[in-house]
């Protein structure tokens, strides 16, 4: 009775839940996943602006229109698991206004018309609709959540931080794009779109859909990846917080060798400073492996002016061959500035926060494109 009581019983909940959409995301056809995470990222934005139309009801800004339009507090409590889930992801209210159906309904069908043109528009020049989803598609949740962006990408331009934030959902997408007249890097591209959740107080699970293109090609679909981070260390509590990162990366094409890379993440806090290092150990596995390890790293410093805009500097690097390094011109590296923040949705009558990173990465050898531009736009939902 001890051990289902109180907190125990909430952590219980959000460990099923988590599970549950862990698994449940496991089982959706590659060529479906970006299909499944854009529609959640669509009703994510209509149940923000169904909440948003409740806060300016509540203070008289907008009238009602009725209220309530409907009562289905019997069936399905907001104060239950499963109430309180759908409310954080698609804004479920038992007694809605009908200036929040009306929001929800406009802001749904506005943006689903928007991904058809959108789509449409693109399709002679992007990648397939076999696979599941278009950069165009992205784009579309880019717009959804008023944040603009290039709708290309890069798979590697990110840095991961060692902390997790409990019971929460987390829907991400990295982009980045080559900025180099050479014909062997010019329009070089990929994208990932995430999305993951804590299953424990310590243990952080995620799926990712990778989509690429190289010069002069289409884009296509690489790779899908199962990504574990965990925490070791409480944030804040020692004088660095630390955590393990794991992934695994099967490629879509069975000739090219899948991968799994393992590494550490660490962050400090120094005054107004956030600094943040990966390092990761990469190594390919399966029929058609080689036999080389890469050795990648990663480092960012930002400052925390505000919220909603931290400026800072970040280098990533890259050594192909840990074994043999070779000349420090036959490596990879980028560095350049960047800026970042985060918004609370909390403050517009909502729930969640948006995070948000622009960068633009100088290439510093001869092997690295001569410029990057990457963007990271993650939405976090809590549950």
């Amino acid at each position: 009775i001890a051990l289902l009581s109180g907190g125990a019983i909430g952590l219980l909940g959000g460990v099923i839940a988590g599970a549950a959409l862990y698994f449940g995301l496991l089982r959706i056809p590659v060529r479906h996943l970006f299909s499944v995470t854009n529609w959640l990222v669509l009703l994510l934005a209509a149940g923000m602006a169904s909440q948003a139309a409740g806060f300016l009801v509540q203070a008289g800004v907008v009238p009602d229109l009725g209220s309530p339009i409907w009562d289905t507090s019997w069936l399905l409590s907001e104060k239950s698991l499963v109430g309180k889930l759908l409310h954080a992801l698609v804004g479920y209210v038992s007694r809605p206004a009908g200036s929040q159906v009306l929001s929800f309904v406009a802001t749904l069908v506005t943006f689903g018309v928007l991904t058809r043109w959108l789509g449409r528009s693109s399709a002679h020049r992007t990648a397939p609709q076999r696979a599941g989803g278009t950069p165009t598609a992205v784009l579309t949740t880019f717009l959804v959540l008023a944040f603009a962006c290039n709708d290309r990408a890069h798979a590697d331009f990110k840095i991961e931080s060692p902390n997790i934030d409990e019971r929460e959902v987390e829907i991400e997408n990295n982009a980045s794009t080559t900025v180099d007249k050479r014909s062997d890097y010019k329009g070089r591209s990929s994208m990932t779109q995430e999305i993951g959740v804590a299953v424990l107080p310590f243990w952080f699970v995620a799926i990712e859909g990778e989509l690429g293109r190289e010069p002069n090609e289409k884009w296509q679909y690489n790779a899908t990846t199962i990504e574990n981070k965990l925490m070791l260390t409480e944030p804040g509590k020692y004088w660095m917080d630390a955590a393990l990162y794991a992934e695994y990366s099967r490629a879509k094409n069975r000739s090219d060798a899948d991968t799994v890379k393992i590494g550490g993440l660490f962050q400090k806090e120094h005054l107004q400073f956030v600094n943040t290092l990966n390092v990761f150990l990469e190594k390919d596995v399966g029929a058609n492996a080689g036999t080389a390890s890469t050795f990648t790293y990663a480092f960012q410093s930002r400052y925390r002016l505000n919220a909603l805009f931290q400026p800072g500097i970040e280098f990533y690097g890259a050594i192909e061959a840990a074994h043999d390094a070779g000349r420090f011109n036959d490596q990879q590296l980028r560095v350049g500035p960047m800026v970042a923040g985060a918004y609370n949705l909390g403050e517009i009558g909502g729930r969640g926060k948006i995070k948000y990173e622009l960068g633009y990465l100088f290439g510093a050898t001869s092997r690295t494109e001569q410029g990057t531009i990457r963007t990271r736009l993650e939405v976090e939902i809590p549950f």
